[in-house]
């Protein structure tokens, strides 16, 4: 695997973290949920686009891929 790989791979769990955390957060306490609920779904959005599994798949590839 490549250096990228390796960065990509704590950046998505970083981000994963980050949405569970903010998640569990809005449940115990008192807070915004309709705002909360954005930065999660953000936070996961991010998480999966950063993660070198997806990147590297063909499906991915395919979607970005300009026709020529």
């Amino acid at each position: 695997m490549k250096t990228r790989d390796w960065f990509l791979w704590i950046v998505e769990a970083l981000l994963w973290y980050a949405a569970l955390y903010l998640a569990f957060y809005t449940i115990k306490n008192d807070a915004n949920l309709s705002q909360n609920t954005l930065i999660i779904l953000a936070l996961a959005y991010g998480a999966s686009v950063a993660c070198p599994l997806i990147r590297n798949s063909g499906a991915w590839k395919a979607t970005w891929q300009k026709d020529k």
